[in-house]
């Protein structure tokens, strides 16, 4: 072998291991790039050649490979998503790039949200949620049960907002944006709290005859038929009156349990609040007949 032949056996030697593997490591859910994901490039045999990571647009290079069967491994890989375990068979040949596209799963958890009267804390039914990312972007939207509870599932860990949209005809918005984390492989669970609609209640007190004249210190207990329960007692004051705030709306029975001397005790009476209304409602009570006493004949 001349010179020349063995200078050309050298060139052709040097340029023979100049095949490349390009990775590109993507979302499964998205198709986004994923950085961080580490791979090994072995050979037939299963011993490692060389290792390469992901850069932000997702890609990893196997440079100065010769013509011949690989296989490529996912060694570690993103905080955010789960390890793809497949090994997968790569052909090199001579001058050219192979490129692979490789997906992973993001890591995934689920959120339950149970929505409860702030009082009671009995589960609302009929209110609405809008599941938002951290761009603003609705991911879920979802209705509570009977149950008051909402189940969003294959959720991407990580933060979100969750928005209150409408909410039980008997229930007061609540306007509060609730920040969530996700976590991978469990279940969040979000209590949120409503407040029911509520009123007011004047009671007036009069002598069924004369209406001018009031009755201080009659006493009242009111039932709330929701609840099943009196509520309260109350007493009327020196003008015959009594004012109750902030009543939940709905049924009650007006109950009088003693009134001022002389008057028969009044009837039950049923009074219906209305949100942001007062009831007013005017009690007679009538006087206790004077019995008289008959004639003597003296």
């Amino acid at each position: 072998m001349n010179i020349g032949d063995f200078a050309q056996n050298v060139k052709l030697t040097a340029n023979f291991n100049n095949g490349k593997i390009q990775v590109k490591k993507i979302s499964e859910e998205t198709s986004k790039p994923i950085e961080g994901v580490s791979f090994e490039l072995l050979d037939i045999n299963g011993n490692q050649i060389s290792t390469a990571i992901t850069n932000k647009e997702g890609i990893a290079n196997f440079e100065n490979l010769y013509p011949g069967n690989y296989q490529i491994r996912e060694t570690s890989t993103n905080e955010h998503f789960i390890l793809n375990p497949e090994t997968f068979d790569i052909i090199v040949e001579w001058n050219k790039t192979v490129t692979k596209t490789i997906t992973n799963s993001h890591k995934k958890g689920s959120l339950k949200v149970i929505k409860t009267d702030k009082e009671t804390a009995k589960p609302i039914e009929g209110v609405s949620f809008e599941l938002l990312d951290i761009d603003g972007n609705i991911v879920q939207t979802g209705t509570t049960n009977e149950q008051g509870e909402i189940f969003f599932e294959n959720l991407v860990i990580g933060k979100y907002q969750l928005k209150e949209t409408s909410t039980n005809k008997d229930y007061v918005l609540n306007t509060e944006t609730q920040e969530i984390e996700i976590i991978y492989n469990e279940m969040t669970t979000q209590e949120i709290k409503n407040e029911k609609k509520k009123g007011n209640l004047q009671i007036y007190k009069v002598d069924k005859e004369n209406h001018k004249s009031v009755l201080s210190n009659v006493t009242f207990e009111l039932y709330s038929k929701e609840l099943r329960e009196v509520i309260g007692t109350y007493v009327t004051d020196k003008q015959g009156k009594i004012y109750i705030e902030n009543l939940r709306i709905g049924e009650y029975e007006l109950r009088e349990i003693a009134t001022k001397e002389g008057y028969e005790i009044g009837e039950d009476m049923n009074i219906f609040i209305e949100w942001e209304k007062t009831t007013n409602v005017t009690i007679e009570n009538t006087k206790i007949p004077i019995k008289k006493l008959p004639k003597t004949g003296f």
